[in-house]
């Protein structure tokens, strides 16, 4: 669908970048409803990875509601920022995707983001609209529908996702996926006509890159005053299991904290009821809270752990972008495998158990804070894996592929 005719498009390939080799050079409009000052997965996705196709050459832009005009500390990253999502907006949006005159679009679509429960007619249009401009339109699905449901209000929001979606679908020349499970999902709703990449997320938070030092140690000792810390990332989003933990902080006490890391000012009231409950059960105390954080006081937060919980659900998939953050961090990491774990996770740096067996969870957490030398080959592991696997330049190699 990509016209190479149209004038001022970018066909050359481009000088290597830090030794990189070649690649044929494009110009790339990433549509969000999320992007920095945003806080949000789909926020930080987005600046990672337009960030990592710039360093290989490409000519990025990003049409948001963010309200920037410039990425700060990047002026290769142009912003479109345009008022909304809605059925006025539509005009403003299309003419800023004519402007740009992109190679491919990157539509990131989460229903949510683009209307209230996710119903949002007008966004779904977009790759529609910049097929029809001559653009090569990739849509990355980071959630495709909410889950059916008996009660007539919670059943037409999801039929509405499901019909969202596929018209996002029909429109877009392939789909990006995290895990198995939306990769099957957009599948169905194609009928197997859509090409569908398995594409994981990386890190939302990446090292700092300063020594740990006398200030990280300093940073240890207050949260946890000497004891061992088990970390968990936004431990109240969506398809987290905060309970798990209360269970958890009961089996191993009053050595351990648990750092509760990030979240958003939506949390006061499940944090609250979370707290309610650890008071019942005895453990409130062994519950550290930061609030939001700047990226690099998470960085310093997440190096000061002993251990990361990967609580999800959902299991170990690659589509969180917290796991990787511990990951990419060098922390040793406890989570739940199940049939959509992909293999790269056996490769080492995640102690694997079976899913939702908190008691094996339990006792493989009690094992690696008694085993610091293991805990530290773990950790090297995670490194190693981030890096092979979960790297943003080794995301942007495949995101490549798929918009060729």
């Amino acid at each position: 669908m990509v016209n190479a005719a149209l004038p001022g498009r970018m066909q050359a390939s481009a000088p290597a970048r830090n030794g990189r080799r070649p690649v044929s050079t494009k110009r790339v409009a990433f549509v969000t409803g999320e992007y920095p000052p945003t806080v949000g997965g789909v926020a930080d996705y987005t600046r990672h990875l337009a960030h990592a196709l710039a360093d290989r050459g490409h000519a990025v832009s990003v049409i948001t509601t963010s309200g920037r005009t410039r990425e700060r500390g990047d002026d290769r990253i142009e912003i479109r920022p345009v008022p909304g999502w809605g059925p006025a907006h539509l005009s403003g949006v299309r003419q800023a995707i004519r402007e740009l005159r992109p190679d491919v679009v990157s539509f990131q679509y989460v229903p949510q983001m683009y209307g209230r429960a996710g119903v949002a007619p007008v966004a779904s249009l977009l790759p529609t609209l910049a097929a029809r401009d001559g653009a090569r339109v990739i849509c990355t699905m980071h959630e495709v529908a909410s889950p059916l449901d008996r009660r007539p209000r919670r059943l037409a929001v999801a039929l509405a996702h499901r019909l969202q979606a596929i018209a996002v679908l029909s429109a877009c020349d392939s789909a990006i996926v995290t895990n198995a499970a939306h990769g099957r999902f957009v599948r169905a709703l194609t009928r197997g006509r859509r090409t569908v990449h398995e594409i994981p997320a990386g890190a939302s938070v990446l090292p700092a890159g300063d020594d740990f030092g006398s200030d990280g140690r300093g940073l240890k000792q207050a949260l946890g005053g000497g004891a061992q810390l088990i970390g968990d990332f936004s431990p109240l989003a969506v398809g987290k299991q905060p309970r798990m933990l209360l269970a958890l902080a009961q089996t191993l006490g009053p050595g351990t904290r648990f750092v509760m890391m990030g979240g958003l000012s939506a949390d006061d009231g499940r944090r609250a009821a979370f707290m309610r409950a650890a008071e019942a059960a005895g453990v409130a105390g062994m519950f550290v809270w930061t609030g939001p954080l700047a990226t690099h006081d998470l960085s310093r937060h997440l190096a000061a752990l002993d251990l990361y919980v990967h609580t999800n659900a959902a299991g170990t998939t690659g589509g969180s972008t917290t796991l990787a953050s511990a990951l990419a961090h060098g922390i040793a990491t406890v989570a739940f495998r199940d049939a959509d774990t992909p293999d790269c996770f056996g490769e080492g740096g995640i102690a694997l158990v079976a899913s939702n067996d908190t008691d094996a969870f339990a006792a493989r957490v009690n094992g690696l804070l008694a085993a610091p030398s293991i805990r530290a080959r773990l950790g090297e592991e995670a490194r190693a894996l981030y890096s092979r696997r979960l790297a943003w330049n080794v995301i942007a190699e495949q995101v490549e592929e798929a918009m060729s």
